[in-house]
């Protein structure tokens, strides 16, 4: 399925730009077990996915997620994004998403142009 949503430019009550996020035509779950890295196909099309999961989660675009247990001082490591909290990343240079988590839990990824 192609991505076809666009995220939309729209105005807060203050007059400030802001993004609005309509309903995505392609939304992916994913089922994620505790300590397992799953590397997550990026749809044609899609520029933007806007995270949300039931866990805090470890988000990797250039090679396998992990969960750190000590320092990373090489640039290397995962992204956190921690429990309900959405997050909006650019995809558009990437191919796959890994993604890792110390719990069993529920992953979305919507994706926009």
């Amino acid at each position: 399925m192609t991505v076809e949503t666009h995220l939309d430019p729209v105005q807060d009550a203050q007059g400030r730009s802001t993004l609005g996020y309509r309903i995505s035509n392609h939304i992916d779950i994913r089922s994620i077990a505790a300590a397992v890295a799953e590397a997550h196909t990026i749809p044609s099309g899609a520029k933007h996915c806007l995270i949300r999961s039931t866990v805090d989660i470890w988000v990797n675009p250039d090679g396998t997620a992990a969960v750190p247990a000590a320092d990373v001082t090489d640039g290397s490591a995962s992204y956190y994004i921690p429990v309900d909290v959405a997050e909006l990343i650019e995809v558009d240079d990437m191919t796959t998403l890994s993604i890792i988590s110390d719990y069993d839990g529920l992953v979305m990824l919507a994706f926009y142009k």
